[in-house]
């Protein structure tokens, strides 16, 4: 496994969600209600509304990119310490 991640062959982020629970639900409700409000919207509207999503979806990698650092180094420290009481 640790040489899959070296060599870029295990990539965590490209899990696909779609199995995830209430994955499915979540992703029809921000459809719709993106759909609600493009349908509502100006032009200048939508545009910054896509600035905004686009915005969201930045701070949500960036978000995933922490916890999956913060949690390997979480995984790496527990396996030191019970490594050591052996």
């Amino acid at each position: 496994m640790i040489r899959r991640l070296y060599e870029g062959s295990l990539d965590p982020s490209a899990q696909d969600l779609r199995r995830e629970p209430g994955y499915r639900d979540a992703m029809a409700n921000l459809l719709q209600a993106e759909e609600t409000l493009r349908k509502n919207l100006s032009i200048e509207h939508c545009s910054t509304l896509e600035k905004l999503s686009a915005s969201y979806i930045e701070i949500q990698k960036i978000s995933a990119r922490s916890a999956f650092a913060d949690g390997f180094s979480i995984g790496a420290q527990l396996t030191a310490e019970a490594l050591r009481r052996f």
